[in-house]
């Protein structure tokens, strides 16, 4: 495992052996006629405990069943200083999630395990992925076991290999054929194979090296067994049918709803379930105290397709919001009336002051500042993730990359900025009121084709361009996303978009790579004045608007599983943005125009058969690995599922 920022691995020693599993788990208890299998036993020490490492770190085993069976249980070796909430996870090869489940609590050295409230079914031949979320690091760590094609086989099951991912997304990465010592209870009908263990070379040309027994160093952990719930995908999508991932380069990610994993009250939240994908609402108001009013405002946000709240009224209650479930809300202690009393579902973040950047008085100012908050937040709430808005400063071309990516970087779990494009004066505009030129778009990235298409939609992707390009600095990623506008911006003299270019600009954050959307549901403009418009009690005025906020909203929470997953590199056509992911056997089109209109013609990838549909549930006929659609208008946006081959 390499850890971000280019270092070397900090693993002090390096092991050639690998501990031979001789017994099955000591947890379970195999129904007659069938076997239980683990890769290890209770008495496998590592030569590494405790890897140096304190960074929070998904390990991961990759293992192929030669017959079938089921995963009822998860484990992990544990050090005396790998502590914190840890997080047990089941992968399909694609990167698929097909459970997950918090192990119990532990301060014994030895093998920790969890059982899975429901098995995970696996089928003979198929290769799966188990890990668990170190949130301290200090994992135990033994190199050079997979190397040179070695395999670990118990019985059916053979360890391939081993993965990692510091960003909390699917493990993919690895480093220097390292065991991670992640194991599973496997069980399967008898009398399909030995159950002799063998460490081999995955080619029959060289011998493997001799493995050696280490003599247990601790005695067997106790078995704990725990109530767990085991993550599913949403039922509302399509079933799985028969086929192989995209055999395409993926695109860099935070890693989704497995990115909040890390923070233990963000699982209990619910962020860390692929099922939630986050839009928020900025300075939503709604009734102060714990009666019916207030409840029956956050259903209705919630009916919006909204999930959490950042930056309200004291006198708003948590209550209101655990009574109601599935909402959120972000804020510092004391933000809310009873954070303390029924915060412990429903407060899985805190926000720092909002744009600390522009309201500074220098960049060093603003760091400092930054830097007391930030300190604070994890001093006091340390199971918390930590949120972070700005204006454009840190994505303006007149920023400097070391200004900007430690805005990005060194502050905030995930970072969203706030630049209006539609109704922002004095943006998008070549000249300022006496005609001096002015710079109509001063972001890094990418570029508008004209400033005549400088408030298309389209451009809000690119200011997530800006933010996702500062990100990378460092090595690693985190969720951002650029801010929403509702109808008229914070200006009087604002512009108004269209309602269709309200959720247009949303659709171009989610193409463009936002992991969260997140409105701003006021506006000062004359047509339109209010601190409301996404309320039960909207102006009329803002109907059309907030009518397309709860649309695109409800097609993201409806399509969370898929949005939660790593979207492929792959170029669909000329005059499209797209975003290519696969989810459940399907493979999702996520398109809009580049800021023209008319045909467009898209080229699938290899891997893709049959027909196209779309979310209206239109058929378009593929011929030749292509199909055509037509957009009558620049804001016109589409997703398109076509089943993988």
């Amino acid at each position: 495992m390499r850890p971000t920022g280019g270092r070397r691995h900090p693993l002090a020693f390096i092991s050639v052996l690998l501990a031979v599993a001789v017994a099955a788990s000591v947890l379970s208890c195999a129904k007659p006629g069938y076997k239980t299998v683990s890769l290890f036993t209770a008495s496998t020490v590592p030569k590494v405990v405790a890897d140096p490492d304190t960074k929070p770190v998904i390990l991961a085993t990759r293992i192929r069943a030669s017959v079938a069976g089921d995963i009822g249980v998860l484990k992990f070796y544990r050090s005396k200083s790998n502590v914190g909430t840890h997080i047990g996870y089941v992968w399909d090869a694609n990167g698929r999630l097909l459970a997950s489940a918090k192990f119990p609590e532990m301060t014994s050295v030895g093998w920790k395990h969890v059982v899975l409230s429901k098995p995970v079914r696996i089928a003979a031949g198929q290769t799966f992925v188990v890990g668990y979320l170190a949130p301290k690091g200090r994992y135990a760590a033994d190199t050079k076991v997979f190397t040179g094609g070695r395999t670990v086989t118990k019985g059916p099951i053979t360890a391939v290999g081993s993965a990692y991912s510091y960003t909390g997304s699917f493990p993919s990465q690895t480093w220097e054929g390292a065991n991670y010592y992640v194991d599973i209870d496997y069980t399967y009908k008898s009398g399909s194979t030995s159950t002799a263990t063998t460490t081999t070379r995955s080619t029959a040309t060289t011998a493997g090296p001799t493995t050696t027994q280490r003599t247990s160093t601790t005695a067997a952990p106790t078995t704990t067994t725990s109530t767990t719930t085991t993550t599913t995908t949403s039922t509302t999508l399509p079933s799985n049918p028969t086929g192989n991932v995209l055999n395409l380069p993926k695109i860099p990610w935070a890693g989704g709803a497995a990115y909040f994993a890390r923070f233990p009250d963000a699982v209990k939240a619910g962020w860390a379930n692929p099922a939630h994908f986050p839009v928020g609402a900025f300075w939503d108001y709604w009734p102060g105290g714990n009666g019916a009013d207030a409840r029956a405002e956050v259903q209705h946000d919630k009916a919006l397709g909204l999930n959490f709240y950042t930056h309200g009224n004291r006198d708003q209650s948590a209550c209101v919001l655990r009574d109601v479930g599935g909402m959120s809300w972000l804020g510092e202690p004391g933000s809310l009336t009873d954070l303390s009393t029924c915060g412990e579902t429903v407060w899985p973040g805190n926000y720092l002051e909002d744009e600390l950047d522009g309201t500074s008085g220098s960049t060093t100012e603003a760091f400092a500042e930054l830097t007391r908050q930030q300190n604070a937040a994890r001093t006091a709430t340390p199971n918390k993730f930590v949120g972070v808005n700005y204006t454009s400063i840190p994505i303006q071309i007149w920023t400097s990359n070391a200004d900007g990516g430690r805005y990005i970087n060194g502050f905030g779990d995930f970072v969203s900025s706030d630049d209006y494009l539609f109704s922002t004066p004095n943006r998008c505009e070549a000249a300022w009121s006496d005609g001096t030129a002015m710079e109509w778009w001063p972001f890094i990235g990418p570029r508008p084709a004209s400033v005549t298409r400088c408030r298309d939609a389209q451009s809000y992707g690119k200011l997530t361009d800006g933010l996702r390009s500062r990100d990378a600095l460092d090595g690693a990623r985190k969720p951002v996303a650029s801010f929403l506008e509702v109808y008229g911006g914070a200006d009087p003299a604002a512009k108004v978009g269209s309602a269709a270019h309200v959720k247009a600009a949303a659709m171009s954050n989610l193409i463009h790579g936002a992991e969260f959307l997140i409105w701003f549901p006021l506006s000062f403009h004359s047509s339109c004045t209010s601190n409301r418009l996404l309320s039960a009690a909207s102006p009329p005025c803002a109907a059309a608007h907030k009518a397309a906020v709860g649309e695109i909203n409800n097609l993201v929470k409806r399509l969370a599983p898929v949005l939660n997953t790593q979207s492929y590199q792959w170029t669909f056509g000329a005059g499209l943005e797209t975003m290519l992911k696969v989810h459940n056997g399907y493979a999702y089109i996520f398109a809009m125009t580049d800021g023209g209109t008319g045909a467009r013609t898209f080229t699938l990838p290899a891997g893709l058969t049959g027909n196209v549909t779309d979310e209206a549930g239109r058929i378009l006929p593929v011929s030749g690995g292509r199909f055509t659609d037509t957009f009558e208008a620049n804001t016109e946006y589409h997703v398109y599922r076509v089943a993988l081959a």
